[in-house]
Protein backbone atom coordinates (compact mmCIF):
# COMPACT_ATOMS: atom_id res chain seq x y z
CA UNK A 1 0.00 0.00 0.00
CA UNK A 2 1.06 3.39 -0.85
CA UNK A 3 -0.28 6.86 1.05
CA UNK A 4 0.36 10.23 -0.20
CA UNK A 5 -0.33 13.49 1.43
CA UNK A 6 0.13 16.40 -0.82
CA UNK A 7 -1.09 19.56 1.45
CA UNK A 8 -0.38 23.63 0.45
CA UNK A 9 -0.88 26.28 2.16
CA UNK A 10 -3.53 27.93 -0.37
CA UNK A 11 -4.50 28.34 -3.78
CA UNK A 12 -6.45 31.40 -5.49
CA UNK A 13 -10.40 31.46 -6.23
CA UNK A 14 -9.64 30.05 -9.76
CA UNK A 15 -8.66 26.45 -8.71
CA UNK A 16 -11.44 24.34 -8.94
CA UNK A 17 -12.20 20.87 -7.61
CA UNK A 18 -11.24 18.92 -10.83
CA UNK A 19 -7.91 20.82 -10.66
CA UNK A 20 -7.04 18.98 -7.44
CA UNK A 21 -6.81 15.89 -9.83
CA UNK A 22 -5.48 17.39 -12.81
CA UNK A 23 -2.96 20.14 -11.51
CA UNK A 24 -2.00 18.37 -8.21
CA UNK A 25 -2.15 14.68 -7.79
CA UNK A 26 -1.39 14.36 -11.29
CA UNK A 27 2.47 14.17 -10.37
CA UNK A 28 1.65 11.27 -7.77
CA UNK A 29 -0.72 9.52 -10.30
CA UNK A 30 2.50 9.76 -13.33
CA UNK A 31 5.60 9.18 -10.61
CA UNK A 32 3.79 6.08 -9.09
CA UNK A 33 2.84 4.42 -12.14
CA UNK A 34 6.18 4.89 -13.25
CA UNK A 35 7.65 3.53 -9.66
CA UNK A 36 5.64 0.37 -9.34
CA UNK A 37 5.76 -0.09 -13.34
CA UNK A 38 1.97 -0.80 -12.67
CA UNK A 39 -1.23 0.25 -14.25
CA UNK A 40 -4.58 1.45 -12.82
CA UNK A 41 -7.33 -0.41 -12.68
CA UNK A 42 -9.84 1.57 -10.91
CA UNK A 43 -10.11 5.42 -8.93
CA UNK A 44 -12.23 6.96 -6.61
CA UNK A 45 -12.63 9.89 -5.19
CA UNK A 46 -14.09 11.14 -2.41
CA UNK A 47 -15.34 14.70 -0.52
CA UNK A 48 -14.80 14.43 2.95
CA UNK A 49 -16.72 17.57 4.79
CA UNK A 50 -14.59 20.43 2.92
CA UNK A 51 -12.95 22.42 5.06
CA UNK A 52 -13.98 26.35 6.10
CA UNK A 53 -11.07 28.01 4.15
CA UNK A 54 -12.16 26.85 0.43
CA UNK A 55 -14.44 28.70 -1.89
CA UNK A 56 -17.56 28.04 -2.50
CA UNK A 57 -16.63 26.02 -5.50
CA UNK A 58 -14.32 23.78 -4.74
CA UNK A 59 -14.23 20.27 -2.54
CA UNK A 60 -11.61 20.78 -0.29
CA UNK A 61 -9.98 17.79 0.94
CA UNK A 62 -10.16 15.05 -1.35
CA UNK A 63 -8.60 11.77 -0.77
CA UNK A 64 -8.42 9.45 -4.06
CA UNK A 65 -7.76 6.06 -4.16
CA UNK A 66 -6.58 3.76 -6.71
CA UNK A 67 -5.71 0.33 -7.32
CA UNK A 68 -3.04 -1.34 -9.65
CA UNK A 69 -3.39 -4.12 -11.68
CA UNK A 70 -1.12 -5.67 -9.43
CA UNK A 71 -2.87 -4.99 -6.75
CA UNK A 72 -1.28 -2.47 -4.96
CA UNK A 73 -3.61 -0.11 -3.09
CA UNK A 74 -2.14 3.99 -3.44
CA UNK A 75 -4.45 6.77 -1.12
CA UNK A 76 -3.65 10.21 -2.11
CA UNK A 77 -4.79 12.91 0.22
CA UNK A 78 -4.57 16.25 -1.65
CA UNK A 79 -5.64 19.56 1.02
CA UNK A 80 -4.69 22.80 -0.72
CA UNK A 81 -6.09 24.91 1.94
CA UNK A 82 -4.12 23.92 4.67
CA UNK A 83 -2.78 26.98 5.44
CA UNK A 84 -0.18 26.00 7.51
CA UNK A 85 2.45 25.43 4.47
CA UNK A 86 3.38 22.82 1.37
CA UNK A 87 3.94 19.58 2.60
CA UNK A 88 4.16 16.61 0.26
CA UNK A 89 5.02 12.99 1.84
CA UNK A 90 4.70 9.45 0.25
CA UNK A 91 4.68 6.45 2.17
CA UNK A 92 5.12 2.34 1.25
CA UNK A 93 3.88 -0.15 3.72
CA UNK A 94 4.16 -3.78 2.89
CA UNK A 95 6.10 -6.73 5.03
CA UNK A 96 8.56 -6.04 7.46
CA UNK A 97 11.34 -4.93 5.23
CA UNK A 98 9.29 -2.60 3.01
CA UNK A 99 8.49 0.10 4.37
CA UNK A 100 9.99 3.19 3.08
CA UNK A 101 8.94 7.18 3.74
CA UNK A 102 9.61 10.31 1.78
CA UNK A 103 9.17 13.59 2.15
CA UNK A 104 9.82 16.63 0.07
CA UNK A 105 11.29 19.28 1.10
CA UNK A 106 9.16 22.65 1.83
Amino acid sequence: MVHCAHRNRAVGDSYTSDMAITDTVIHEIDVLRRLLDDDYVAVQVLYPRKTRNASDHLHDPQLVMMETAKGIRIDVEVFVNCKYGCDIQCEVVGGPAARASARAPA
